[in-house]
């Protein structure tokens, strides 16, 4: 194995390195820009100006938008088959130039709908979702290489230990298939076949040497982040040794771009090696390509471009980044180092973590009464089969839970509310109707809301946005917020004095948009320390975390370290 590795890494020569990293710059903005265009003209021909979970059901049912949804993945398709067919074309020919004729393109693109046509489209959709959660093992496109995952969906299952198992399980299950068909882009680049004939030829490839496979990319993984390490050891050295005040800015500004562009050649390096690893492995007889002279004057003219695309892309990322400033934090569902979640004891723990907001659920009893918890079902916290909206409020009450090392009992929304009053805790109350209860939950929750007196400091906020409504109809003096777990497109024009937006669907523009209607934002649920830091210089009003007392040091962490090179670094841990 180490042999093959150090014989794919001494295939890769300066020229291939320099003419595929400009390749990739490229690439990566041309594909960004016709991806998120074509998705907004798809939208704008069916009538959408954004698809969230009010109107994902109403958009798929639309013939029209499955029709151009289809096209839509044709496109990405196309770009992704484009990036591999021109890294194999590079990697096999030096003198390899993007300067094509039409018949070129006839032949490129009657290949591309050899490949995608019919059933293989779909196939090769679910292929792409299967590598999401193992996106940085083997061959990758800069195109899907930043999908994951949403944390909120990860987060609430692995708080079911039941869950973390199915997980684990399914985790392997997905990794496994992964090594099985690690030849399908290869495939598809360099032989002109089908989806399914190019996932049946990998299956076979790799049916006795997953292992070996296995091994060998994670080898090279592994060598990857070693020489990621080593690099920003070196130029951190470089940065001390010449500049140890800090005060140089247009040393650390040009060293930031050395650095940036050091790691982009050491990442596209290694994909490079995977490349023609998983080449060599599918032809073994194949002839070694002509050591083709190439001229000095041509490299130093490529290299000259990626480094001016290198400074233009610095200047653009720091002119996006403010100042590291204090948000508000809001706890959400308390804060669990100190007790269950939603309960007096995590409450009391957010005051003395100095949180400036506790999340909490309300749920409706059978007896219509409204109490704080965030599961309908108690099998989780409780270990009951049973459900909140099917029990009175005294056998609610007398439910005991538990979390980690904590126990606790499940209380009423007006227990609960004068606690947070006497600790002069100010909440942000998330209505959770049942989908056939909503005016009904709305009169309940108002009739609460009278009764206790709610100061005009806390925050009303829903997934649904009908019970948002109803709301602002009846008591628009209460402040209120869309909570949205997913969003693709701009905003809509919901009447509304807030959003809260999960972590996966934040955009600038987003922001932007939300700031231009004077109406305050709010992500959650940060939880990574570095995610952190990444917040706190957004144009956001505040983060909804589970662990309050660490935002404070994530901006005192970055007040501390404030230079260029410290953001660069905080912008690669966020890129890589």
């Amino acid at each position: 194995m180490f042999k093959t590795v150090m014989k794919n890494l001494s295939q890769v020569d300066v020229m291939t390195l320099v003419r595929m990293s400009f390749f990739e710059m490229i690439f990566i903005s041309l594909s960004q820009f016709i991806l998120s265009e074509s998705f907004y003209l798809l939208m704008a021909l069916v009538g959408f100006d954004h698809i969230d979970k009010t109107n994902f059901l109403t958009f798929i049912k639309n013939p029209l938008s499955i029709a151009l949804l289809l096209i839509y993945f044709f496109i990405l398709a196309f770009l992704i088959h484009l990036e591999f067919f021109i890294l194999y074309r590079i990697i096999e020919d030096k003198t390899f130039s993007l300067r094509v004729s039409v018949q070129d393109v006839k032949k490129y693109l009657f290949r591309i709908w050899h490949s995608f046509q019919g059933i293989n489209l779909l196939c090769f959709m679910a292929y792409l979702l299967l590598t999401i959660p193992v996106l940085q093992f083997g061959l990758k496109s800069v195109i899907t290489e930043k999908l994951y995952i949403p944390d909120f969906i990860i987060g609430e299952l692995l708080k079911n230990p039941s869950s973390k198992l199915f997980i684990l399980l399914l985790v392997m299950v997905i990794f496994y298939l992964n090594i099985r068909f690690v030849f399908v882009l290869p495939l598809l680049s360099i032989h002109s076949m089908t989806v399914l004939e190019a996932i049946k030829v990998s299956w076979n490839k790799t049916k006795k040497k997953s292992f070996y496979y296995t091994g060998t990319l994670g080898f090279l993984g592994l060598l990857t982040f070693i020489t990621l390490t080593l690099l920003i050891i070196f130029f951190f050295f470089v940065d001390t040794i010449f500049n140890p005040s800090g005060s140089h800015y247009l040393f650390q500004f040009f060293l930031m771009v050395l650095i940036w562009e050091s790691v982009f050649f050491v990442t596209i390096f290694f994909k490079i090696t995977i490349a023609i690893f998983l080449k060599n492995q599918l032809k073994r007889n194949a002839t070694p390509r002509k050591n083709v002279t190439v001229k000095r004057s041509r490299l130093i003219t490529l290299m000259i471009f990626v480094t001016v695309l290198f400074t233009i892309k610095a200047f653009d990322s720091l002119a996006v980044i403010q100042p590291p400033r204090q948000k508000m934090i809001i706890a959400h569902r308390g804060y669990t180092n100190g007790g269950v979640e939603n309960s007096i004891e995590s409450l009391q723990a957010a005051a003395k973590a100095k949180s400036d907001f506790v999340e909490v659920d309300l749920l409706m009893t059978k007896d219509k009464e409204l109490v704080v918890c965030h599961d309908n079902h108690l099998k989780r916290l409780a270990g009951l089969d049973k459900t909140i909206s099917e029990m009175t409020l005294k056998e609610v009450e007398k439910t005991t839970i538990k979390q980690g090392k904590f126990k606790s009992k499940i209380v009423s929304f007006s227990t609960f509310y004068k606690e947070a009053k006497k600790l002069k805790m100010p909440l942000f109350i998330e209505l959770k109707p049942k989908e056939n209860q909503v005016e009904e939950y709305v009169n309940v929750f108002l009739k609460a809301y009278q009764q206790l007196s709610i100061e005009a400091n806390n925050r009303v906020m829903s997934l649904d946005l009908e019970s948002v409504k109803r709301i602002e109809e009846k008591a628009p003096q209460i402040v209120t917020g869309y909570i949205i777990p997913f969003q693709f497109g701009f905003l809509g024009n919901e009447k509304v004095d807030f959003y809260v937006i999960e972590d996966f669907s934040y955009r600038s523009h987003i922001a932007s948009q939300i700031k231009l209607q004077k109406k305050q934002l709010f992500v959650w649920t940060i939880n990574d320390m570095n995610r952190m830091q990444n917040y706190l210089q957004k144009p956001i009003d505040g983060l909804i975390t589970d662990y309050p007392s660490q935002v404070p040091e994530a901006l005192k962490e970055l007040k501390r370290h404030d230079s260029y090179l410290d953001q660069l670094m905080r912008l690669l841990s966020n890129s890589y």
